[in-house]
């Protein structure tokens, strides 16, 4: 086990994991369109941060299946120890 004060996603894990994110995301660009101004479409401004633009399109069963993955590896890949 590590003994760090922090611990950072290196920069190569985080852009591959905004690419997962991107190419497994949900198709919700008409809804947030349609939306009242608010959480989940960025207060109006779809794409730029709403609770619809971060989520895991696969759902969080998949989600966490890929975690426990990750971390049965026991390398603890992606991140940086400080």
């Amino acid at each position: 086990m590590h003994q760090a004060q922090k611990v950072e996603p290196s920069a190569s894990a985080e852009a591959g994991w905004l690419a997962t994110l991107r190419a497994n995301a949900l198709q919700t660009a008409a809804f947030q369109m349609e939306c009242t101004p608010g959480y989940y479409n960025g207060e109006g401004r779809p794409g730029e941060g709403g609770l619809l633009d971060g989520l895991y399109g696969p759902g969080s069963v998949a989600f966490f299946e890929l975690a426990r993955a990750w971390r049965n590896e026991g390398n603890m890949a992606g991140l940086e120890f400080g």
